[in-house]
Order: structure tokens, then C-alpha cells, then sequence
């Protein structure tokens, strides 16, 4: 109980400073590491950290989506550029298994 007060207490000074500069540039790069610490706790569980071809595609998305969010001014025009970036990415995963032949596990 102590450990999970300790690091409520180290998280809230993190990101206080955070939410005081909330409309600088802090606040999407603090959302891209929560990102990329988040995608690198998904491929670990799920076995494919290491390889490089699924793992570094996965951590330079998650840490540049969130910065050009805060770019793009016309949210429509970013959904349409977010939706094809996403659609040429989920079709190089399914490459990656086909073309794997049999050593990525697909499920």
C-alpha cells in the first residue's frame, strides 16, 4: 500500500506541471511518452517487443500522433490523415504476418 502511495504522490508532481502548461507543447509530449510506454507494454505482453519490424512502426506512431494533434488546427482534415496513416498501418501488420511464413503468431 505504501508503494502504490508513493508513486500516486511521484505522479501527481509529475503531472501537475503538466496541467499547468497544458497549452504549451508539454502536454502533447508528455501524452506521447504515456504513448509509447503503453505500446511498449502491449507488445511485451503480448510477445512481439522484439521484433523490430512490428515493434518501431508501433513507437513512432504512438509518440507522433499526439504532437500532431496539437498541429492540425482543422480536425477533420487531421481525422482523414489520421484514418489513412491507421489504414497503411494495420495493412503493413497484416504483410508482416503474411510475409512472415509462419514465424509471426497473427491471433
Amino acid at each position: 500500500m505504501l508503494k502504490r502511495t508513493i508513486t500516486a504522490i511521484i505522479f501527481i508532481l509529475i503531472i501537475f506541471p503538466v496541467y499547468l502548461f497544458s497549452d504549451t507543447f508539454i502536454l502533447p509530449v508528455a501524452v506521447s511518452a504515456l504513448s509509447v510506454m503503453g505500446v511498449y507494454e502491449i507488445l511485451k505482453c503480448i510477445g512481439t517487443g522484439k521484433i523490430g519490424r512490428i515493434s518501431v512502426p508501433a513507437y513512432i506512431l504512438a509518440a507522433a500522433i499526439p504532437p500532431f494533434v496539437r498541429l492540425f488546427a482543422d480536425r477533420h482534415a487531421f481525422l482523414a490523415v489520421y484514418m489513412l496513416i491507421m489504414m497503411a498501418y494495420l495493412i503493413y501488420l497484416l504483410s508482416c504476418g503474411v510475409f512472415s511464413h509462419g514465424k509471426l503468431d497473427v491471433e
